[in-house]
């Protein structure tokens, strides 16, 4: 960021692309966890396969 604390949060073009892939990556992570904790509290279930093997 800029000394003089003024101008928009990007200050080029560079940190802008940065920080929008920052944000990507963040994202994405929150969502992965987020799928990942829906997967560990939805109540199993068996597949077929485990069904016909028994």
């Amino acid at each position: 960021m800029s000394d003089a604390g003024e101008g928009p949060l990007c200050s080029n073009e560079i940190d802008c692309t940065h920080a929008a892939r920052l944000a990507d990556e963040v994202v994405a992570h929150y969502l992965d966890v987020g799928v990942r904790l829906k997967a560990a509290t939805r109540p199993a279930v068996p597949s077929p396969g485990a069904l016909s093997a028994v």
